[in-house]
């Protein structure tokens, strides 16, 4: 499984890389710093990630405007987004999920909870990728 997290705390990036490495040590975690970063990446990657985790408040880029950008493109525009913030505000919950978000979910306060997040969210996801499509 190949994840890119944009992030602009360097905390809680090394966080998520750690719990991810918990989890499985085989997953490809690439990272950035905001959002104008992410694209970059995406458009530089050979390997198109499986899964997008994206903060909100970032620099230069924030969440909201990389997710409105991502869906624009083609080629990546199917790229499940897990919005993974501190804010638990319904309204903006709600709006990134008419932007197309796959998910909205608050930053655990503890590393445990990080990871049994996160292994519920990767699990998910393999599930739905095996689905055939009609089914």
């Amino acid at each position: 499984m190949n994840i890119l997290y944009i992030d602009d705390d360097l905390e809680d990036l090394e966080i998520f890389q750690d719990a991810l490495a918990c989890i499985n040590p085989h997953i490809v975690l690439n990272t950035a710093k905001d959002g104008l970063e992410g694209l970059k990446i995406l458009d530089e990657l050979t390997v198109r990630p499986d899964l997008i985790f994206v903060d909100i408040n970032m620099p230069r880029m924030n969440g909201k405007q990389f997710l409105i950008q991502l869906r624009k493109t083609l080629g990546l525009r199917t790229i499940p987004v897990i919005i993974y913030s501190t804010s638990s505000h319904k309204e903006e919950m709600d709006s990134f999920k008419k932007l197309g978000a796959r998910k909205f979910v608050i930053k655990p306060s503890n590393f445990e909870n990080l990871k049994r997040l996160l292994r519920n969210i990767i699990e998910t996801e393999l599930r739905h990728a095996q689905v055939p499509p009609g089914d």
